[in-house]
């Protein structure tokens, strides 16, 4: 009798998430995956979850810095639409994926994370955008 109830559970698990990570909020996506859904997305919108400096150092273009760090990080995110479907990352992973649990709890419906940050990104050989010298990121300025 144990072994069927552990049986129904790992079945029930196992439908909550697909092949591609997507467990109906949260998908896990490399950054090839992120490439081709900001080609094919254009309600998608990036949140790069890296410190100001960090963010000026070089970013995804048209990416919105919000330090996860940041003290307003959980007022500046519940400010923002939780319906629209957001990219995240940070540097590695780490960061964005304390983060996800933060974005679920506010209800956000479809989040993409970029599982290998901007590190992932850059040796993908994917493009990087600098801010300015003197112009200061919008870091923590969402929405």
């Amino acid at each position: 009798m144990r072994r069927g109830w552990i049986f129904a559970l790992l079945v029930a698990a196992a439908g909550c998430v697909d092949d591609n990570g997507y467990n109906g909020t949260v998908r896990e996506v490399s950054a090839a995956a992120a490439a081709k859904l900001l080609r094919d997305d254009n309600t998608l919108s990036i949140i790069d979850l890296r410190t100001a400096s960090e963010f000026a150092g070089g970013h995804i273009a048209g990416a919105q810095n919000l330090d996860y760090r940041s003290p307003d990080f959980s007022r500046n995110l519940r400010a923002m639409d939780m319906d629209t479907p957001y990219l995240i990352h940070c540097a590695s992973g780490g960061r964005s994926s304390q983060a996800l649990a933060v974005f679920e709890r506010l209800g956000f419906k479809r989040i993409y994370h970029m599982k290998e940050g901007m590190n992932g990104w850059r040796a993908d050989g994917r493009p990087v955008e600098q801010t300015p010298s003197g112009v200061s990121p919008r870091s923590g300025s969402i929405p």
